[in-house]
């Protein structure tokens, strides 16, 4: 998982244990509040802001380095096909969508049941639905709900009545709605739930709150609230007066613990510390790492070449462990490969490492056959020459035939992969629209070098630099990486 999939997850854990250690408790219930849904608001959009990258120090003077191409090593990896670990998560992640979808329109078809079977009045602000059976007072946006059975005296229910009101007025169905969307995408984090539940306590305090200003007897209120302790109902997507956590609202209305300076600080700094990780580019995104410039002479051959920490041997077993063939290029059955190009510096440091030939880059096949429309062709067929080259015939819908020629020297299978899916195979081993193809195929070229480039950056060992008459040289390095599907 990247940094931009896991920010979300880093961000909603930071914020519970924020909460859990320091806000919880406090009679600052808007405060409270506000922090709950930037958090939620943080962890949406965050990861699609512009990664901010801080970096610190001066770089050397310019200078140039020679090159030596090492010994190509190959990454096999057998074929993924349909199936695969990502694929059932995917299912499982989606069957959890749907399940809570499922089971909130099942609470708000109840709700929707028991509004239209009621009559309605206009109050202020508010509409009151009247003689509802089977449901607890409660509210959801504008709608306070009102049993028919209510057997209480009047002067609680005007307690109740406020509290609601209290719901209403300030808008807590609407929060509660963002946080519903919220625990959507993110059902599977056990923060988005506490977060969900400590919202809702927030609501009740405030809602509290908001009765206590016009009925101020504290007394009566919390008799009122231990009386009614479990008078629950569990499908209602509304805010209720009755619900589990009263004993919490009287020790919340006893309170006169507010949130200090102290503590404001402290969550503002945590905060911080979580956004600056957050804005952190990774270590490597482009094809290309940031240009350190090098000081030194221009050398054809150095005498003693750099030798990785423990030997070439072990440089090579470092690459074979740490590569990891990508999903997107194995479900395709994409391979090929990829030249790496970096230099070792007379410090022994892996810098300025880029990709100088990918999987994509000698692919003019490619490049002319993701030209043509899906719809307009009816068959592909590739022969494959004694010379290692190619020849690809499409045959299009007009009656006209277009011939593509493969080079010998290309390495990947681009064009197959194509070929397979302009021609609308259905297999296990292939299953994308024609539509789909062409960006299917550039994401998973992408996708390898990507990789290959990670690995090298990675390098966890230093170097020993290169020598040439016995001073400390920059050598540039190529190494060829092959992606092989077995």
């Amino acid at each position: 998982m990247n940094t931009l999939q896991f920010t979300p997850h880093i961000i909603l854990i930071a914020a519970v244990l924020l909460y859990k250690m320091v806000l919880q408790g406090q009679k600052s219930g808007q405060k409270n509040r506000i922090f709950i849904l930037l958090t939620m608001l943080t962890a949406l959009l965050l990861p699609w802001l512009p990664a901010l990258n801080f970096s610190f120090g001066a770089t050397p003077a310019a200078g140039e380095s020679t090159t030596i191409l090492l010994s190509p090593v190959e990454i096999n990896a057998t074929f993924e096909g349909t199936v695969s670990q990502h694929d059932w998560l995917k299912w499982i992640y989606w069957g959890g969508i749907v399940v809570l979808v499922i089971h909130f329109l099942l609470r708000f078809v109840i709700l929707s049941f028991h509004l239209l079977k009621s009559s309605w009045s206009i109050g202020d602000g508010f509409i009151w639905v009247k003689g509802v059976k089977r449901l607890p007072v409660c509210s959801w946006f504008q709608f306070l709900i009102w049993p028919e059975d209510l057997a209480l005296e009047k002067e609680d229910q005007s307690r109740i009545l406020e509290h609601e009101l209290g719901h209403i007025r300030q808008w807590h169905s609407l929060d509660r709605m963002f946080m519903d969307f919220c625990c959507l995408i993110w059902w599977f984090n056990p923060a988005i739930w506490l977060l969900k539940s400590a919202l809702e306590e927030e609501h009740e305090y405030l809602a509290d709150a908001y009765s206590l200003k016009m009925h101020p007897d504290y007394r009566a209120y919390a008799q009122l609230l231990a009386r009614n302790t479990l008078g629950q109902f569990g499908l209602s997507v509304g805010h209720s007066f009755f619900n589990s956590k009263s004993l919490k609202r009287i020790t919340m209305m006893k309170s006169d613990q507010k949130l200090s300076l102290k503590r404001v600080v402290l969550v503002a700094g945590m905060f911080a510390m979580v956004g600056f990780w957050a804005c952190q580019k990774e270590e490597v995104k482009p094809l290309q790492t940031a240009e350190v410039a090098l000081d030194g002479e221009v050398f054809t051959v150095a005498e003693d070449r750099p030798e990785f920490e423990g030997g070439m041997k072990a440089f090579y077993h470092y690459i074979g462990e740490n590569m990891k063939y990508p999903l997107s290029a194995r479900k395709l059955g994409l391979g090929g490969k990829v030249f790496v190009q970096f230099v070792i510096d007379k410090e022994g440091n892996v810098v300025n490492a880029e990709v100088i030939k990918g999987i994509a880059d000698d692919n003019v096949a490619f490049g002319a056959l993701s030209k043509l429309k899906p719809e307009d062709i009816e068959s592909m067929n590739v022969q494959k020459n004694e010379d290692g080259s190619a020849t690809i015939t499409v045959k299009m819908k007009d009656g006209t035939e277009q011939v593509v020629q493969k080079e010998k020297d290309t390495y990947s299978n681009m064009e197959e992969v194509l070929v397979v899916g302009y021609s609308g195979t259905k297999s296990d081993e292939y299953e994308i629209s024609p539509d789909a193809i062409t960006s299917e195929l550039k994401k998973a070229a992408k996708d390898l070098d990507e990789e290959a480039l990670r690995v090298i950056v990675n390098s966890p060992a230093k170097w020993s630099p290169g020598m040439q008459r016995g001073n400390k040289v920059n050598v540039r390095m190529i190494l060829p990486i092959t992606f092989k599907l077995s």
